[in-house]
């Protein structure tokens, strides 16, 4: 999967994670296996200090490949398919870790 095929959804929280670089994004709303960034959702940033910062934020090449971690985070949501994810944890832009809450009867995934 290449950058310029994401939904605008998709490409507003890749950009999101890349501009966060370390920290969590938490309480992010799933619709149709799509992240949807409202008041709700919440940014943690992590700042390490007595280091350098990173160097600036650039925009997604649109003939970018993505990254493993990105296509399972999508991969992800569509099994969710409408939920809250708790949270992704980001590390050097990209999704971690990801956290949900789910009912027994759900398993993580739609009925």
């Amino acid at each position: 999967m290449i950058s310029k095929n994401l939904t605008p959804a998709r490409r507003r929280l890749v950009e999101a994670m890349r501009r966060l670089a370390f920290g969590r994004i938490e309480n992010l709303v799933v619709r149709d296996g799509e992240p949807i960034l409202d008041a709700t959702t919440r940014f943690r940033r992590e700042r390490k200090l007595g280091v350098i910062g990173s160097p600036p934020h650039r925009p997604i090449p649109p003939t970018c490949s993505l990254k493993s971690e990105i296509r399972e985070l999508f991969d992800e949501f569509a099994a969710i398919g409408d939920g809250i994810v708790d949270a992704i944890e980001i590390r050097h832009g990209l999704p971690f870790r990801l956290i949900t809450t789910f009912t027994h009867k759900h398993e993580g995934g739609k009925a």
